[in-house]
């Protein structure tokens, strides 16, 4: 046993020798990795699609696409309330058209004594728009027909009607104002648009010898001639109203009609008549003068059949021919009905 001792005394040392030689840190420690940065990839981006040879690119959104052409939905015709004019006094008289419905044009018929309608005075139908006589309704769906009776004895009847329809597509309201002169003025539709309705009304001491749609394409517009009752008359000047323009492609058959001139002497009347072709409907119409005596053309009746006529009753009220007689046509816009 005692032989032993140093052996194992040996061993130990031999063994604390190759410890003390290895380095310290290789004793106690694991190698350190360190940590890897993931960074994001870029998301793959398709190359654009390319239409295949000779074949057509697709066609734009629906958004983007002009509406298709399609006839005048819900066309009817309303009558409005008639109406008593006292002599040497002036009114408004109303029609409405149905809900969801809109005016495309305001008719009418101002009647009396045969010769006493020289004195009466239709100042045109204004709708569309807040003014004096339609402040508190729906000014999209009535019209008021402005009259004025002139005559000192003679009471008149003004009957209004309304030309009305369901909105078309894109529909766009341009807004007519300010005319208070004997000088040409109106609105016009874009290239892209065609009129569909409008009409103006004089104020009280204002006459419209020309109020009517015209242009047969991208013309499209509403022509408006104001010019003044009388000089020195008690009331205001000026005139308003609305063209109503829709995209050409939303109209099925739009188109543009005049009937033939009439021309008109001192003191006289005469009644002219339009008709649309093939089938279609009057939308809106109105008497368009080819002659520079603007005081003297007063027209009292505008009448809408709903079957594709109008007509009207224009009055020369110069007494004297002094300045000439007036030449005028009616004219209308037309499409299909649904």
């Amino acid at each position: 046993m005692p032989r032993s001792r140093p052996v194992i005394r040996a061993l130990v040392a031999l063994v604390l020798g190759a410890v003390a030689q290895a380095p310290l840190a290789a004793q106690f420690t694991k190698p350190v990795e360190r940590p890897r940065i993931l960074r994001p990839m870029p998301p793959a981006t398709a190359a654009p699609a390319q239409p295949a040879p000779n074949n057509p690119p697709p066609p734009p959104p629906a958004a983007q696409r002009p509406p298709a052409p399609a006839p005048i939905a819900g066309y009817e015709i309303v009558a409005g309330t008639a109406i008593d004019v006292g002599p040497l006094s002036q009114a408004s008289a109303l029609a409405q058209c149905p809900a969801g419905k809109i005016v495309l044009a305001a008719a009418y018929d101002f009647s009396g004594a045969d010769d006493a309608t020289f004195g009466y005075e239709t100042k045109g139908g204004v709708f569309g728009m807040r003014t004096y006589d339609l402040r508190d309704v729906d000014v999209a769906r009535v019209a008021a027909v402005r009259v004025r009776n002139a005559n000192v004895f003679v009471r008149g009847t003004v009957r209004p009607s309304v030309v009305c329809a369901t909105p078309p597509a894109g529909l766009r309201t341009v807004f007519i104002g300010g005319q208070d002169d004997p000088h040409n003025g109106g609105a016009s539709c874009t290239t892209a648009e065609r009129v569909v309705g409008g009409g103006a009304g004089g104020r009280e001491n204002t006459l419209l010898p020309m109020n009517a749609p015209q242009g047969r394409g991208e013309d499209s517009r509403w022509s408006l001639l104001a010019t003044t009752a009388g000089p020195g008359l008690p009331g205001t000047y000026g005139s308003e109203g609305v063209v109503l323009c829709a995209p050409a492609s939303a109209i099925e058959g739009w188109e543009y009609v005049e009937s033939l001139p009439v021309t008109l002497e001192a003191r006289s009347r005469a009644e002219v008549s339009v008709r649309c072709p093939g089938g279609k409907v009057v939308l809106t119409a109105g008497v368009v003068q080819r002659s520079s005596n603007w005081l003297d053309l007063v027209m009292n009746r505008l009448l809408i059949d709903g079957a594709g006529g109008a007509r009207a009753l224009l009055h020369n009220r110069n007494t004297i021919n002094g300045r000439g007689s007036v030449q005028a046509v009616l004219a209308a816009v037309c499409a299909r009905r649904a």
